[in-house]
Formats: C-alpha cells, structure tokens, sequence
C-alpha cells in the first residue's frame, strides 16, 4: 500500500511539471540577447552585448505571430544606436515569425512605419535598422529566451492531481481507523 501511495503521489507531482503543461494562447514577454559586431569594432572589442524585449498578446507559443499579436518592443541600445520603444500596433505595420518556449534562435520580423525595423534570424544573425540608412547595428549570436511563464495545467493534469490527493486522502483515513489504540490505566 505503502508504495502505491508513493506511487500516486510522484505521478502527482510529474503531471504538475512544467513539461506536462500545455501551453496556451496568453501573454508573453520575450528577452533578446546578442552581440553586436559593428558595436564592437567601434568600440575595439571582440564582444559588444545588445538586448530587446518583445510583448506579445493572445499568442500561441511556436505559431506565426499575426499584427494584433503585437503590444511592445524595446531596444536596449549600443554605442551607435540609442535605446527605443515602440508601443502601439498601429505604428508597426509588419510583424512575423514565431517564438516557442525553448530559448533559441528564430526568426522574427519588425517594421515600425516609416522609422526602422528589427529582425533577427534561426542562424542567430539579427539586424537593426531605417529606411534610410540600412543596417544601423548588426550582429550574431542572437538568441530570444521566455521570460514569462505562460504554461497553464490542461484539465487531464488537474483531474490526475485531484484523484491522486483524493486516493491519498482516503488511505490515510482508513490506516486512522485500522489503528490500534494503546490506554493507560491509573
């Protein structure tokens, strides 16, 4: 009995982990990490950091982002390039691509009307730049990583967790009763 309880209660916590979780349609926040290579030869180093946050709405992680997706997206800035925000989908007229849960590369495309775009590819490559002058920073080893949890338990996992904490429950109600009593008489 002893080990069929244990046995309840580890499935328990296995479908209660992150990796059972299905990942729904919510709202994300997305970190953006890369080196700048332009950045840094002007800077005469071999490594110039540049980082991004993306904030997308109503998004399934891994699917095509589509334009209403969109909430916010800042650049953190470099040596050539000041720090900007852009925040409504009304000035952004394309955003594609797709982010999953795992962080890595991917592909992502940002045109922000008539100002500048942000894109970033699976090779790690990514590019920062205007309409006017092109390619403003650039560089490599581009990854996006998931800052936010966005992983709720489907049904299936709740139903399992309940019936295991119930099965627990009852087995430790019976072993109450099945308990010998010791009195002491004075």
């Amino acid at each position: 009995m002893k080990a069929f309880l244990a046995a309840i209660g580890a499935g328990a916590a296995l479908a209660y982990s992150p990796s059972a979780m299905a990942l729904v349609m919510g709202d994300y926040t997305f970190n953006f990490s890369g080196n700048c290579v332009d950045c840094a030869e002007a800077a005469e180093t071999d490594f110039y950091p540049v980082t991004a946050t993306l904030m997308v709405q109503n998004y399934e992680l891994g699917t095509p982002f589509e334009l209403d997706n969109f909430v916010q997206f800042d650049y953190g800035g470099s040596n050539l390039v000041g720090p900007f925000s852009v925040t409504t989908s009304s000035i952004v007229d394309t955003f594609y691509g797709a982010i999953g849960a795992a962080p890595g590369s991917y592909e992502v495309y940002l045109h922000h009307s008539g100002y500048a775009y942000f894109q970033t590819g699976t090779d790690g490559t990514w590019d920062l730049g205007d309409d006017f002058v092109s390619s403003l920073d650039q560089g490599n080893i581009g990854v996006w990583s998931l800052t936010q949890p966005g992983g709720v338990p489907e049904p299936t996992t709740w139903m399992t967790m309940i019936l295991g904490f119930g099965l627990i429950g009852g087995a430790m109600r019976s072993r109450k009763s099945q308990q010998a009593r010791v009195r002491f008489a004075f």
